[in-house]
């Protein structure tokens, strides 16, 4: 069996709303599921808003309509507690590491820094770490 270049579209569209599935209607007229599945779409493929675009292999694209995708509070935030990792990684290496108790360890999890950048720092094997954050509840 040859498959059609073109089927009606909405004779497709009324199988699906007399309660076929997108595989039936798509058995039917000979297409794939996919191709029914698209009758569907709120919007055409080539109409999407930008913000909405894959940034698979569209980096350039979004770069040249200004479309980051990331939350301004966000990129903040990290920026922000990766600049006092790096602070205090330079403070670390001049002076030694730092002396805190577990209430720091637990906020400077809680901030951002990883079990790595804690032994870094502070001086407290990841494991030790781990137990203070854990039995502080921060996750």
């Amino acid at each position: 069996m040859s498959r059609p270049c073109s089927y009606d579209h909405d004779a497709a569209r009324a199988c699906v709303a007399a309660g076929e599935t997108y595989a039936q209607v798509a058995q039917r007229f000979g297409v794939t599921r996919s191709s029914i599945s698209w009758l569907f779409r709120k919007e055409p493929i080539g109409r999407r808003h930008p913000s909405r675009v894959s940034d698979r292999g569209n980096r350039r694209l979004l770069a040249a309509l200004g479309v980051d995708g990331r939350d301004p509070v966000r990129v903040a935030r990290e920026a922000a507690v990766s600049a006092r990792v790096r602070a205090l990684r330079a403070e670390a290496r001049t002076g030694g590491a730092l002396l805190v108790g577990p209430l720091t360890i637990a906020a400077a999890h809680a901030a951002g820094l990883t079990l790595d950048d804690i032994e870094e720092v502070f001086a407290v094997p990841p494991a030790e770490a781990a137990r203070v954050i854990a039995a502080h509840g921060v996750r």
